[in-house]
């Protein structure tokens, strides 16, 4: 068709690095799954069986919920499923500790596990309205893959507020019924029986851990003329080599010194895979040449130089306007998921509560990106 295109962005991910990225997701996914399972088993016995049966039927759910919808998987979704993970045991911890108060006001099983729930109810909805509120706020303003992670966290709450409070319940009231209970098993451990700790004693050393931390997070981003972008937002070209032979960094770095710009070679992944990440700045042109010109002229210096066999398993191409876009769209999903959240619990509790828990959000906002900061990780989408 006689139209002009204007080439902007482009990602490029070989079949090798995506089936490892993929094995790497799964098994993060069980072994986080395994882990809690176990903990959740010896902490709270025969108790824990529920809450693993229900974080389990909440994946499934979500899986079902997205097969149904043709969503497509992507590596963040696979974060949001291990984050659900951790939520689904959240909820059920919040509902067993609460049951533990119930026993030791001498109630019998029965009514322990009836107040237990239905105590603890209001507690997950509110909780989990805010992280949808988040989550609803990301998908609209979020990418490709960001839209992946809100869409399972969205689902995945939605999912867990079922599973964690009915199903859960369901399960307890079934054994209950079933013969005469008067015991329950689950471990009535508790670290602080009667906790009457005056933490005011210490605001003055916290207020002063926090500025101090904060200051040098902001010291050091200023010193180094900004907060270290990813291509995401910074825009340019990132390759993603694969050796057959070990091949050190530096004559990598000599082969690409004909190669416009400054670049960052460092090594990527497990030593053992041979791999290096290879970055060129922000190209201002934007024509589709000029954007596949960074990644063909670091291929082209590779062959040149006869480094050995290799393949490319990653090639990300950003150009200016994508990358400004993503920082605009990556502040306007921080502040509209705060400003939802500000009015939810204004309006829910107290507008001072409000003011609080966002100040507090501020507070580990900052804190992260100084720790990022310091110790030399990029803020990416």
């Amino acid at each position: 068709m006689p139209a002009s295109l204007t080439y902007l962005e482009e990602r490029r991910v070989g079949p090798t690095l995506g089936a490892a990225s993929v094995r790497a997701g799964v098994l993060a996914s069980l072994t986080g799954l395994s882990l809690v399972a176990l903990f959740m088993l010896v902490y709270y016995k025969l108790a824990g069986i529920n809450a693993i049966i229900s974080v389990a039927l909440n994946l499934l759910i979500l899986l079902g919920v997205m097969a149904y919808l043709n969503a497509t998987m992507t590596l963040p979704g696979i974060a949001g499923f291990i984050l659900i993970i951790g939520m689904g045991i959240d909820s059920n911890v919040l509902i067993f500790e609460r049951i533990k108060e119930e026993l030791a006001t001498a109630k019998n099983v029965r009514l322990a596990v009836a107040a237990g729930f239905d105590r603890v109810f209001l507690t997950i909805l509110d909780t989990h309205v805010a992280s949808l509120i988040a989550a609803a706020f990301l998908f609209q303003f979020g990418t490709g893959p960001i839209r992946g992670f809100a869409t399972t966290l969205f689902f995945g709450l939605l999912s867990n507020v079922f599973t964690a409070v009915f199903v859960s319940r369901t399960l307890f009231e079934t054994v209950l019924s079933r013969r005469r209970v008067t015991r329950l098993s689950i471990w009535r451990m508790q670290i602080f029986r009667t906790p009457n700790i005056n933490f005011f004693r210490w605001r003055s050393q916290a207020i002063g851990a926090s500025t101090l931390v904060i200051l040098v997070g902001v010291g050091t981003i200023w010193s180094g003329g900004g907060l270290p972008l990813g291509i995401d937002f910074s825009g340019g070209t990132a390759v993603v080599v694969r050796f057959v032979e070990r091949t050190p960094e530096e004559a990598v770095r000599t082969a690409l010194s004909g190669v416009p710009g400054e670049k960052v070679v460092q090594q990527y992944g497990d030593p053992a895979e041979n791999e290096v990440l290879i970055r060129l700045p922000q190209i201002a042109e934007e024509t589709g040449s000029s954007l596949d010109q960074g990644a063909n002229a670091v291929i082209e210096a590779i062959e040149s130089a006869a480094l050995g066999e290799f393949e490319i398993q990653s090639t990300d191409i950003v150009g200016p306007v994508i990358g400004r876009e993503l920082q605009q769209k990556g502040v306007y999903a921080t502040l509209a998921a705060l400003a939802g959240i500000l009015v939810y619990v204004g309006v829910r509790f107290r507008f001072s509560f409000a003011v609080g828990a966002i100040v507090a959000v501020f507070h580990d906002i900052l804190v992260t990106l100084t720790f990022l900061t310091l110790f030399g990780y990029e803020l990416s989408l």
